[in-house]
Order: structure tokens, then C-alpha cells, then sequence
């Protein structure tokens, strides 16, 4: 889009516009922060973790819960919160 407009065509960067607009609807909405955290807490129960060293199995979890709907680093962040 930027592009488009520096380059001084609006009607290009008007129809990318657009079209991101009807891909996103069709993208799972992305989770808030306070919504990982909850997901984060119920995997740690799950699992019965309580330490770093059992990270991955919380993440395991985590990540079917989440099913795209956050990122890997987002995800790894909470979970190292949680158990530090």
C-alpha cells in the first residue's frame, strides 16, 4: 500500500486496502494478552507442570489451544512467566 501511494497511485493502494479487509475476516481473530494468559494457566494445571523444565509439555498444550490464533514467541513468553 505505502508503495502505491508514494508512488502516486491511490486507486492501487485504495483496492489493497480492500482486499485486506476481506481476507482478515476470513483469519481466526488473534487472542489478547489476557486471554493467553488464561490458556497458559489451564495448560499448567493440565499438565501438572510447575518448573521451566516442563515447558514443553505446557506449550504442547498451549499450542492446541491456541490453534494459530498467537504467535510462537507470545506463547513462549506467557509460558516462561507462568512458570518463573
Amino acid at each position: 500500500m505505502a508503495g502505491f501511494e508514494k508512488g502516486g497511485r491511490p486507486e492501487l493502494a485504495e483496492k489493497e486496502r480492500r482486499e485486506i479487509g476481506i481476507l482478515s475476516s476470513y483469519l481466526p481473530q488473534p487472542l489478547t494478552a489476557e486471554e493467553v494468559a488464561r490458556i497458559v494457566q489451564v495448560a499448567i494445571a493440565e499438565s501438572g507442570a510447575s518448573s521451566k523444565a516442563q515447558m514443553g509439555q505446557v506449550m504442547r498444550i498451549v499450542n492446541e489451544k491456541v490453534a494459530g490464533r498467537a504467535d510462537g514467541r507470545t506463547l513462549s513468553e506467557a509460558v516462561q512467566k507462568a512458570l518463573g
